[in-house]
């Protein structure tokens, strides 16, 4: 095939999307931007039996597989939740409730503690959860960990990050900051980091984010609304008991 300087242009810019959308996800699985979950009336066109309150829209977004394969949602899909092997759902009480227009914007688990699970949603509210009462016993609820909405400004909060031993939390949104939470081994936020602690102050929305341990640091990448990522550093913290 003849090489010419549109086709070059064009593989280049193929390239470079690509290795930008990689770099965005530390060159891991997981959502580079969008995919957030909102429930949603079920269709009017499924068995009335399937008429229930587990219908959920998957909005537009892009994701990464575990070999390096984009997943890309370009138009919002709606699904039901259920559990196919044992035929049982397990919902789970949001303690917000708000419009149609407000949603889950984000979610992640640690690796090594999958008992814990944070969640970022539109109204500007960060919750850590302990999933393990609910997921042993579905008549049991939920614990809220801990939950605060002042760490950007009453903004949308659109991703938020948790490293894989779940002692460090980061978070981003429509205020422009990168903020740092330092955790307990129980997941709260630790006293000094009450209002936590801003990284940075970007001139754009922060749409991503993640956290690692490095050695004697921790590790925290942000993606703005621009297309820019920029990582920054924080001293590890074992006093705060989480991090041994």
């Amino acid at each position: 095939m003849l090489i010419n300087s549109d086709r070059w242009q064009l593989a280049h810019n193929y390239h470079w999307q690509r290795q930008n959308l990689l770099y965005q996800s530390l060159f891991q699985a997981g959502i580079v931007t969008g995919l957030a979950v909102s429930p949603i009336p079920p269709p009017q066109n499924v068995p009335a039996k399937y008429r229930d309150g587990r219908w959920l829209l998957i909005h537009r977004g892009i994701a990464i597989d575990a070999h390096s394969n984009f997943i890309i949602v370009s138009e919002p899909m709606e699904f039901r939740l259920a559990n196919w092997e044992q035929n049982t759902v397990r919902p789970v009480a949001y303690p917000e409730i708000g419009g149609q227009d407000d949603y889950i914007q984000s979610m992640d688990v640690p690796e090594f503690r999958r008992n814990l699970l944070a969640t970022a949603d539109t109204k500007g509210f960060i919750t850590v959860w302990d999933m393990t009462p609910c997921l042993k016993d579905t008549s049991q609820t939920c614990n809220i960990v801990d939950r605060w909405g002042d760490g950007h400004q009453g903004k949308p909060v659109r991703s938020v990050g948790i490293d894989p031993n779940g002692c460090y939390l980061v978070s981003g949104g429509d205020d422009g900051r990168l903020m740092f939470w330092g955790l307990t081994a129980a997941g709260r936020r630790a006293g000094e980091f009450a209002n936590g602690k801003p990284l940075a102050v970007l001139n754009a929305n922060v749409t991503a984010v993640d956290v690692r341990v490095q050695q004697h640091q921790v590790i925290a990448i942000a993606g703005d609304s621009t297309g820019r990522v920029r990582g920054y550093r924080q001293d590890r913290l074992p006093s705060l008991g989480c991090d041994r």
